[in-house]
């Protein structure tokens, strides 16, 4: 009967080993399963990421483990409802329910432990980052002066660049970051920049040598605004990380225009991932005729799966750089069909956004605050109560330091996981 039970317990853990809860990959003391790295590449797919999925999901949870790790050590590990939160959080962002979310992403394989998990994995590093960076990051009122003052003492100009982007996929971007590096030391000028990004730059201005038409300052995304405002023309930029890709900018001219210097302060705009082929520019062309608005635009793709239909109203600091630069080039209801993601395409419609006008003799001179029109309101048009010059003054600080502590906590954030990589044990079976 023994021999009987030893020969039982030895099959099941050979077919174990050789079945879908087999080991992929070991993360110090956890293991991540087949099953495990199959569901987070369904996931992925259900999603849309672009790039290579396979190892984006490798990457994804072996930075999940180490996250989980850290923060069981930390003792931050969320609760059930902190989870459940999460979940709601991350499925509202496609303007769907908890629930219609599972639905959607179950349709394509992809069970409601996996997306528990993945969301469980990052609100426990939120936590850890909180707990262990929360409170060293202080922004000081000279530095909310001094990034204020940056936009204001050109914030009423408008300017001409030139982009370079080079795709910088999980696990290359060191690559892509030298790649980047080595073409800026040896851009000597307009025609070098023009000549390198016609031959690497994955932009869709590549072809016109990475030009960029008339851009106002203010619209920029607030990373490449302040980086644009320490430029004279001719210069080049530092390399700046975007989503998956590493970019340089080229300052081809500045020009100065009598209006009000304003700042974006919240951008509305809505996102449908497309095929990057005839029937997503199908899609693209059928939209582009039809959508007057963003209602528009969900109403027409309301048969595309929801989580490829992405409305988002955030401060201008947490729009994805490439999505942000995008937007700048944008006017309300205007849109871009320009990105890339991977094998997808993203149709953009800029939704509205929210304008601080900033005093050019101040950086606390502020106008009153103007909202873009917002024609998807349904119900009569209430006017605003005009806030006070204090209240203005006090808006804008605040959402300058919230920028800037975003900013300083994401850095703390990337940081501190490359630590944990460089120190843990990864390998294979």
């Amino acid at each position: 009967m023994l021999a009987g039970l030893f020969l039982v317990a030895a099959s099941s853990l050979a077919n174990a080993a050789d079945g879908p809860f087999a080991p992929a990959m070991f993360v110090n003391d956890s293991v991540i399963s087949q099953f495990e790295l199959d569901q987070r590449i369904l996931f992925l797919n259900a999603l849309n990421f672009p790039g290579d999925v396979e190892e984006q999901a490798m990457t994804g949870l072996i930075e999940d483990k180490l996250r989980l790790q850290a923060a069981k050590t930390a003792g931050t590990l969320p609760n059930e409802v902190e989870v459940t939160r999460g979940m709601q959080e991350f499925a509202g962002r496609s303007n769907v329910t908890l629930q219609q979310f599972v639905e959607a992403i179950g349709q394509k394989g992809v069970a409601p432990e996996t997306y528990r998990d993945f969301v469980r994995a990052g609100v426990a590093w939120r936590g850890v980052i909180r707990q262990r960076f929360g409170g060293t990051v202080r922004i000081t009122d000279a530095e909310v002066d001094r990034a204020l003052s940056d936009t204001a003492l050109r914030g009423s100009a408008r300017v001409l660049l030139s982009e370079l982007i080079v795709p910088a996929p999980p696990g290359q971007e060191a690559d892509a970051l030298a790649q980047v590096e080595e073409l800026r030391s040896s851009i000597r000028g307009e025609a070098d920049f023009a000549a390198a990004a016609r031959q690497y730059s994955a932009s869709s201005s590549a072809q016109a040598g990475g030009q960029i038409d008339w851009l106002d300052v203010g619209k920029l995304p607030p990373a490449l605004r302040q980086m644009v405002l320490g430029l004279a023309p001719g210069q080049v930029s530092d390399p700046l990380p975007i989503p998956n890709a590493y970019a340089i900018f080229l300052l081809r001219a500045l020009q100065p225009t009598a209006e009000k210097p304003q700042v974006a302060i919240d951008v509305d705009y809505v996102e449908v991932i497309l095929p990057d082929g005839p029937e997503g520019q199908s899609w693209a062309s059928t939209l582009m005729a039809k959508a007057d608005t963003c209602t528009d635009v969900v109403r027409l793709t309301s048969k595309l799966p929801a989580q490829q239909v992405i409305r988002t109203v955030q401060p201008a600091g947490a729009v994805p750089r490439d999505v942000g630069l995008e937007l700048a080039r944008l006017d309300t209801f205007e849109t871009s069909f320009s990105l890339r993601r991977g094998g997808s395409r993203v149709f953009l419609m800029l939704c509205g956004r929210t304008m601080a006008p900033v005093d050019e003799t101040s950086a606390e001179g502020l106008g009153d605050v103007q909202e873009a029109p917002d024609a998807d309101a349904p119900g009569p048009k209430e006017p605003k109560p005009t806030p006070t010059r204090e209240e203005q003054i006090a808006k804008q600080r605040d959402a300058m330091r919230m920028s800037l502590t975003n900013q300083r906590l994401s850095e703390l954030s990337e940081q501190y996981m490359q630590q944990l990589k460089a120190a843990a044990i990864i390998r294979e079976p």
